[in-house]
């Protein structure tokens, strides 16, 4: 990749990516978690996020990283497995609704291959890769801004979900590059073993 990356500051993202996070806030800990959350972000993105959010609109990005922080701090005890949940619970919102044939089918890489197009839709400016390693090791690369830890911790519960939903056995995904280290883009290399077959239909 060859774009250069941004500062977070210039970068936006979808209200869809902070609607979720409201989500997994309001189902985990109800709206009085959403309510602490809010009491504890600076009163600019307060006010932002009290109304409604909305999900096709541009935010920044420096205010979905106050938002993650907000949450890890305040309800998950500051531990950073908090951003992982939260990748997940996205994961577990969105696959089913906007790729049900991807699920339902049992194959990671239909999955993976059906998300090819989603970081360009949320996150701006944003280049995404895509590589097929092995039929059980794909590669997802990010570049475009300078990313963040909950942003890149909450990518890898994303695609360990994801892939889990799609039947994925012993998940392990690792972010071989961070362009928050200094690297030139966010790598996430996403290993799993296959599915396990399903067994054949019971006579009546």
């Amino acid at each position: 990749m060859t774009t250069p990356n941004v500062p977070a500051a210039r970068a936006k993202v979808r209200g869809i990516i902070l609607a979720n996070r409201r989500t997994f806030v309001v189902t985990t800990y109800g709206e009085e978690g959403w309510q602490e959350v809010l009491a504890a972000l600076p009163p600019q993105a307060r006010t932002k996020l009290s109304g409604s959010i909305r999900g096709g609109e541009w935010y920044g990005v420096p205010l979905n990283e106050q938002l993650d922080r907000a949450i890890c701090t305040t309800l998950g005890g500051n531990d950073p497995s908090t951003y992982l949940r939260m990748g997940a619970a996205s994961a577990e919102r969105l696959l089913p609704e906007a790729y049900p044939f991807a699920v339902g089918s049992r194959q990671p890489l239909v999955m993976l291959r059906a998300l090819r197009q989603g970081g360009a839709r949320h996150w701006d400016p944003i280049v995404v890769e895509h590589q097929e390693v092995t039929p059980t090791h794909y590669r997802v690369r990010f570049s475009g801004f300078i990313s963040n830890e909950p942003n890149c911790v909450s990518n890898i519960g994303f695609f360990t979900h994801a892939v889990e939903l799609c039947g994925g056995r012993d998940v392990v995904v690792t972010e071989s590059s961070c362009t928050r280290s200094g690297g030139a883009e966010d790598c996430y290399e996403i290993c799993w073993e296959p599915p396990l077959p399903s067994g054949p239909p019971r006579s009546g």
